[in-house]
């Protein structure tokens, strides 16, 4: 009994060795694959229609682990960082241009000259005005106000024994002020036997019969 012991940990250190060298090939696989859909992921504004009968906008999401996402971007890693989250749950990139067309203001009274009429546009980092003015009134043709906004949910710790799940939101131009926050990070519903005592009751037994079969 103890030559068919020594045998089967024998298989079992052989058998663990050959698949801890194909998990590495594997491993170096599905790196080098997740680094080709980081590449070659795209900022873009899909539709598709809801059952309300309106737009939706859309893009595919990106899986990927904690260390290949610090691996991958810098700036990223030093915004986590900053934000004192070392394991977020989910990253949001949204880039947005709010637009506001023709805005239009009368003068009560002329301005007191000849008539005249000025066009320009004031174009500056966090925003765009193209406007008219005349001896009557002034028009905004239209105002454009860019901006890039990061949505992370992530465990914060408060204390040494606390730690809560937070949201986050981070605008790039700062006449975007953020006046509320709500997430619902969704979990799935466990089904009975994904519960604990279940799990442990299956193990228990199969290592009993494992156990039994070796000792034969």
């Amino acid at each position: 009994m103890k030559r068919n012991l020594y045998l089967i940990l024998f298989s079992v250190g052989v058998l663990f060795l050959v698949l801890m060298d194909f998990k590495g090939c594997v491993d170096t696989n599905e790196a080098n694959k997740k680094a080709q859909e980081y590449i070659n992921y795209k900022f873009q504004a899909l539709k598709y229609k809801k059952k309300d009968g309106k737009m939706a906008i859309y893009n595919k999401a990106l899986e990927i682990s904690n260390g290949q996402l610090r691996k991958f971007n810098d700036s990223l890693t030093n915004e986590l960082n900053n934000l004192r989250i070392k394991k977020p749950k989910s990253i949001t990139i949204i880039k947005e241009v709010i637009k506001i067309d023709t805005v239009y203001s009368v003068f009560h009274d002329s301005l007191p000259c000849a008539e005249f009429s000025l066009f320009g546009i004031v174009d500056s980092t966090n925003y765009k005005i193209d406007y008219t003015l005349t001896n009557k009134f002034l028009r905004f043709n239209s105002i454009l106000i860019p901006n890039t906004q990061s949505v992370v949910v992530g465990w914060k710790k408060e204390n040494l024994f606390k730690k809560n799940l937070i949201v986050t939101v981070n605008n790039t131009n700062p006449y975007v002020e953020v006046t509320g926050i709500k997430n619902y990070t969704v979990s799935p519903d466990i089904k009975w036997w994904q519960k604990g005592w279940v799990k442990f009751a299956a193990g228990f037994v199969s290592g009993a019969i494992l156990l039994q079969q070796i000792s034969k």
